[in-house]
């Protein structure tokens, strides 16, 4: 799980609506909401392409702490790609090609989201301080990958520990 540090003045509220902007437009379904100070950006795609193993599901955290902002993803388990390969294989094979597009488009979807963050913070004269990997753990009751830190899920709201 990756997380960046941007000075506090980032302006996290226009942060949103540009992620929602970019990502709506992009066919993605796409809710923000605000829970104990923080923001958080939701971003997947639904509908018939959840059938075919092509559900992607990121959550954007963007949590202000003294003099900075940090911006984590929480990445959705491919478990629903995998099924969907073994039951194409097995009982329909076109249905293979949709799942295996899903697992492409879901890896380049954090690719995507940092560049706008990262965009959008080049354009107010900011880029983040620190980058770093932090260790994860899958919600037990929708699956997104949310730090070890945390207690709750940053999707669902189930408790982690």
């Amino acid at each position: 799980m990756k997380q960046k540090i941007y000075p506090q003045g980032l302006d996290v509220d226009t942060l949103t609506k540009k992620l929602e902007e970019t990502f709506r437009a992009q066919g993605y379904d796409v809710q923000s909401f605000e829970k104990d100070g923080d923001k958080y950006v939701q971003i997947k795609k639904g509908g018939l392409r959840t059938i075919v193993g092509m559900s992607q599901a990121l959550t954007v955290h963007m949590h202000r702490n003294g003099a900075t902002t940090t911006i984590s993803l929480g990445q959705a388990r491919w478990v629903d790609k995998a099924a969907v390969e073994a039951i194409g294989f097995l009982v329909f094979l076109p249905l293979m090609i949709p799942g295996a597009v899903g697992i492409y488009e879901e890896h380049q979807l954090p690719g995507k989201i940092w560049r706008v963050i990262d965009d959008f913070a080049s354009s107010q004269g900011m880029s983040h301080s620190e980058e770093r990997i932090i260790e994860a753990v899958h919600c037990p009751n929708c699956g997104v990958t949310n730090s070890s830190e945390a207690k709750f899920c940053s999707a669902c709201g189930a408790a982690l520990k």
